[in-house]
């Protein structure tokens, strides 16, 4: 195995089906590149240097003349932008909140009272067969 493919992702967020990891980690993955390459994370540090990896990173960055920082990242999210990303992300937010709207409307609560017991039982599960 050397990616997820699209399949996989949305087996692992719309059924809670964590084969890909499972075989991702029988395949002798790491957790920390399991998040790395389902784009989860882009750095993994161990705990205990956490904050001084953030420190110097923050550092690094307030050093950067300002200008250029923003002209940079305007770069990038116009990239993504034309690519469709602001579409996509307006569209996830609408249909996240017409779920809770749906589940409010049908159970008084605003998430769906059988699907709180799945994902958390599709969580430890996942958790149980990764140790």
């Amino acid at each position: 195995m050397d990616a997820f493919t699209r399949t996989e992702a949305t087996e692992v967020l719309t059924m809670d089906d964590y084969g890909a990891i499972r075989r991702a980690r029988r395949d002798g993955w790491s957790i920390r590149r399991i998040a790395k390459t389902l784009g989860m994370v882009n750095q993994v540090v161990k705990r205990e240097e956490l904050e001084s990896y953030t420190l110097a990173m923050a550092e690094k960055i307030a050093k950067r003349p300002s200008m250029g920082l923003k002209l940079a990242k305007m770069s990038v999210n116009q990239s993504l932008d034309a690519q469709g990303m602001w579409t996509a992300v307006q569209s996830a937010f609408a249909l996240h909140h017409l779920g809770h709207t749906n589940s409010l409307v049908k159970h008084g609560i605003r998430v769906e009272p059988t699907g709180v017991k799945m994902i958390r039982d599709g969580a430890r599960s996942a958790k149980a067969a990764a140790e």
